[in-house]
């Protein structure tokens, strides 16, 4: 295979006044997310430990890894590349328009899940998936991912094993968004200990879908 280097190569912003402040090669890439409605557009998520704290970022390229961006906004529309307390891992762009931005972290004792608006990179939810701890989240006790439908930007699930999330009482290893995100409601709860290490949604049958998961 003939592979082309596309590894980003400019540094992060200090907006915390870390120190020392972080370099693109203190990060470590913890996932890269194509979104197939526009076919030069990715997304990667990074994470640094600063040895006291944990900061996270978003990049974006829209040139297939020729130029990268950090970029992520909060509710206002202001500009804040960083993540203060934050190791994001997982992300999944929405299977209808790709217009959406899912994205699951672990923020300051708590599995997290936002949703960005992609043209503005504006945070518009945040809900969390429950408490957990870091040795907890790296025991994989608890988890969360994100997986979403095709053709339907408002279904969306979550999996894993999460805690009382979004809401919810006690653990549950996949719930359910009709709404992008907004509200949540069981969709299984019933797996104990296990964890659900992969699940997928089918396309609409006239009105039915099949859905598929693993559990460990």
């Amino acid at each position: 295979n003939d592979w082309t280097e596309i590894t980003p190569t400019g540094s992060p912003s200090n907006e915390w006044n870390g120190s020392p402040a972080p370099s693109v090669s203190d990060l470590t890439f913890t996932e890269i997310v194509p979104n197939y409605f526009e076919n030069s557009q990715f997304f990667v998520l990074a994470e640094y430990d600063n040895g006291s704290d944990w900061r996270g970022w978003i990049l974006k390229t829209d040139d297939n890894g020729t130029s990268w961006s950090y970029q992520a906004s909060d509710s206002t529309g202001v500009t804040t590349e960083t993540f203060l307390s934050t190791r994001p891992f997982w992300a999944m762009v929405d299977q209808e328009t790709g217009e959406k931005l899912y994205i699951c972290s672990w923020t300051s004792g708590n599995i997290q899940f936002r949703y960005f608006t992609i043209s503005t990179m504006t945070k518009s939810i945040i809900k969390s998936f429950g408490s957990v701890t870091e040795g907890e989240m790296e025991a994989g006790t608890y988890s969360a991912a994100v997986e979403c439908a095709f053709g339907d930007a408002d279904l969306v699930f979550a999996y894993g094993r999460m805690n009382s999330p979004a809401g919810l009482s006690g653990v549950h290893h996949v719930i359910r968004s009709t709404d992008g995100g907004s509200n949540w409601t069981n969709f299984e709860n019933s797996w104990g200990e296990n964890v659900c290490i992969c699940f997928h949604v089918g396309p609409d049958d006239g009105g039915d879908r099949k859905y598929y998961a693993v559990r460990i």
